[in-house]
């Protein structure tokens, strides 16, 4: 239980500056959302509900009977999969700092005057792995890293719905688009010397392995090490070709092993055929101005050898 956890780990920090009171009395007053604007929110969150199906069979002498299916809903909703227990999200954070210590930064009890490392500790156990202690030293600790949901660019599919309503032949070519799975190796990587630890900075207990991994998800699964895998389909195939404008579509033929050259090739020329319709746009390069971020892959590098030295590359 959290029970009065709140006032030890945050508002007993709060209350030493000036206006503490004041935002603690705010908090207190505070007035939630409606239950429907709640609902809204927390539907549209990576969210998960644990259930538990039983199916009954009931069948009597004559053969004459019916399935019944009894479904049991956990109480338990979280983040899914690995960001929630290696990112430690506060309901844990609570449990970490023992006695007054508090989690306000500028608290005279807070928590990192005696360790600031602690909750990662708590969370990823000490010492780190090779791969956590190359991530807090090149990234930081794993409390400093924050997670983002970048939703899909609203504005380019809206484009793309205007102009499909007006083209049938284009919505045909884009109902018809096939879906392809490619395994990339960018060209930095390209190296027969080279290891990799995973691409999930959250990940810090993988195995090496001689092909470049899957770097954060939403799907991420540390107990997993899946390769780098891109999934063409009609909406993102469309977005990076408009977006390489495309220049440099042909490049990434440098990245892919030969078996999957013809149908890159092959989806290629489809591509081309459906972003002829559509005026010069840079997707990507607008998304990346509104969040202010540089979109990237991420991988845990090493070297056949050497397992004491791990880069973190973009």
């Amino acid at each position: 239980s959290t029970e009065g956890l709140y006032d030890i780990r945050i508002a007993a920090g709060i209350l030493e500056f000036n206006d503490g009171a004041k935002f603690i009395q705010y908090r207190k007053e505070h007035e939630i959302l409606l239950i429907k604007s709640e609902v809204a929110f927390l539907t549209s969150q990576n969210k998960f509900c644990v259930a538990v199906f039983k199916p009954i069979s009931n069948w009597n002498f004559k053969c004459h009977g019916n399935n019944l299916v009894i479904t049991t809903e956990s109480w338990h909703r979280g983040s899914q999969f690995t960001t929630k227990y290696m990112y430690s999200v506060l309901q844990f954070d609570w449990f970490v700092p023992t006695g007054n210590m508090s989690l306000v930064q500028n608290a005279s009890t807070f928590f990192g005057r005696i360790d600031d490392n602690m909750i990662e500790k708590y969370s990823v156990l000490s010492p780190l792995t090779p791969q956590f202690d190359a991530i807090h030293k090149q990234l930081g600790p794993l409390i400093t890293i924050d997670l983002y949901l970048i939703p899909p660019w609203k504005l380019f599919r809206s484009n793309i719905e205007i102009y499909v309503q007006e083209n049938v032949e284009l919505a045909e070519m884009l109902s018809a688009f096939e879906s392809y799975d490619f395994h990339p190796t960018p060209l930095q990587w390209k190296n027969q010397n080279y290891i990799f630890y995973g691409g999930n900075p959250l990940c810090g207990f993988g195995s090496t392995l001689p092909f470049v991994q899957e770097t954060f998800g939403f799907d991420d699964a540390c107990a997993t090490q899946k390769s780098l895998t891109i999934q063409t389909k009609p909406f993102n195939s469309l977005c990076a070709y408009l977006h390489l404008d495309g220049t440099s579509s042909s490049d990434f033929c440098q990245l892919l092993p030969p078996t999957e050259l013809f149908i890159y090739q092959k989806m290629l020329v489809t591509i081309m055929l459906i972003a002829s319709q559509f005026p010069k746009h840079s997707p990507m390069t607008d998304i990346s101005n509104s969040y202010n971020i540089l979109l990237c892959f991420v991988q845990l590098v090493g070297a056949i050898g050497n397992n004491k030295t791990i880069v973190v590359g973009f």
